[in-house]
């Protein structure tokens, strides 16, 4: 079974290519520039990637767990329902984890910063 070709590894071998060949002539201006954006977008990529990995693997696991460990969880945190103002406490830690969480997934979703 052969895999086909990934066109990443085709760019890469031509740039392999073109800079054991240099010509004689300066490069086109903005060429230093356009290579240095073409490798920082691809380590994005692969880093938006990696960081969303864990992500998607912790998403299912922790619904099981509090599915699996409900009874447990809100025995938990019955000592902050009854404190005085624990509904406002619990109130602010469910708050505050939204927060987190939303901004997780506005951060993973904003296209990255053109230059």
């Amino acid at each position: 079974m052969t895999l086909s070709p990934d066109p990443m590894d085709a760019f890469d071998a031509q740039l392999r290519d073109a800079l054991r060949t240099l010509p004689g002539v300066t490069p086109p201006a903005g060429f230093a520039r356009a290579v240095a954006l073409e490798a920082e977008r691809r380590a994005a990529r692969t880093e938006r990637a990696w960081l969303l990995l864990p992500g998607v693997a912790f998403v299912p696991a922790a619904w099981y767990a509090s599915v699996h460990y409900g009874e447990v969880l809100a025995a938990g945190f019955a000592p902050l329902l009854r404190a005085p103002g624990g509904a406002t406490s619990l109130d602010w830690i469910a708050v505050t984890a939204a927060c987190l969480a939303l901004s997780w997934v506005f951060a993973q979703v904003r296209p990255a910063p053109q230059r």
